[in-house]
């Protein structure tokens, strides 16, 4: 599987790498924020890590769903970081 990781720092690629190989899974890396105009870098990616600390734009998720990534896994926490509306205008199936 090809996951895609933004917003990666130097302290964790090699434990992301780590990770990759121990799963079997093609892991693309990049320290660019996940947004709009950096999104399209996942194409051909099951799913998207991320980690930043600037809210994630809607305009993401649509370009994700257009690109069939329906798999985002949030390296961060404690705060609400997505302007993500309802799933009724924004379905990911």
């Amino acid at each position: 599987m090809k996951i895609t990781a933004f917003g990666v720092r130097p302290d964790e690629r090699q434990h992301l790498e780590r990770w990759a190989r121990q799963h079997g899974d093609d892991l693309v890396q990049t320290s660019a924020l996940l947004t709009p105009d950096t999104v399209a870098k996942a194409a051909g990616s099951a799913g998207i890590s991320c980690f930043q600390t600037v809210p994630y734009e809607a305009a993401v998720f649509k370009t994700m769903r257009k690109l069939g990534i329906n798999a985002l896994a949030l390296r961060n926490t404690g705060s609400i970081m997505s302007t993500l509306a309802p799933r009724s205008t924004i379905a990911f199936t």
